[in-house]
């Protein structure tokens, strides 16, 4: 039986496993997405590579803060700790056993990353370029400061998409920009978005 009444509003918040989307001539990429895309432990690792490998496809241009590099140093060195110690990992961080094993980490991700990146276009941001509007969307929003500069980036570079599986994002409004995100965030997203804008 075909389903009754209007389809639910998007609020311009997509999954990136639907395989009918429109990709976006550009998109930002937030830490969070290129952490799943990197490592395959992750659990939208699957469907963020797919996401990853459409866009390349599709010559999208990937739009991105240096701050990401710094941010992926962080989530893979807290990936080397949990793996040592999962159930107290942050006791954990001076451990030598575990900062070995972070550094064997770190190398293969930065070298991950920069693959990635080779396949396609991409425009790289500072922190400096976009300092400007981060207070803005701080107080505005009520984004985290390495949020709001990934939030800046796009708003700087004129992009109207953003790859993210950080909620946060929706505090932005349809207006200025689209998410696109793992499936199980997508109800969230959409919440948030509504809420944002009653």
């Amino acid at each position: 039986m075909p389903a009754r009444g209007r389809p639910p509003a998007t609020r311009k918040v997509f999954s990136f496993s639907d395989p009918s989307l429109i990709l976006p001539d550009a998109v930002v990429v937030d830490t969070s997405f290129a952490v799943e895309v990197l490592s395959p432990k992750q659990p939208a690792h699957s469907a963020a590579l797919a996401f990853a490998e459409a866009l390349a496809a599709a010559d999208t241009t990937l739009v991105y803060n240096r701050l990401l590099d710094l941010e992926l140093d962080e989530v893979v060195y807290q990936l080397a700790l949990k793996e040592r110690h999962p159930k107290d990992w942050r006791r954990f961080r001076h451990d030598g056993r575990a900062r070995r094993r972070a550094n064997r980490l770190l190398t293969g991700f930065r070298s991950a990353w920069t693959e990635f990146l080779s396949a396609f276009d991409y425009v790289p941001y500072t922190v400096e370029e976009v300092a400007d509007r981060v207070p803005e969307l701080m107080t505005r929003y009520g984004f985290a400061s390495y949020d709001a500069v990934h939030a800046a980036t796009a708003l700087e570079a004129g992009v109207s998409a953003i790859v993210a599986l950080d909620t946060a994002f929706a505090m932005l409004p349809l207006t200025r920009i689209a998410i696109y995100t793992d499936a199980s965030r997508v109800a969230n997203c959409r919440r948030y978005r509504r809420a944002a804008t009653a």
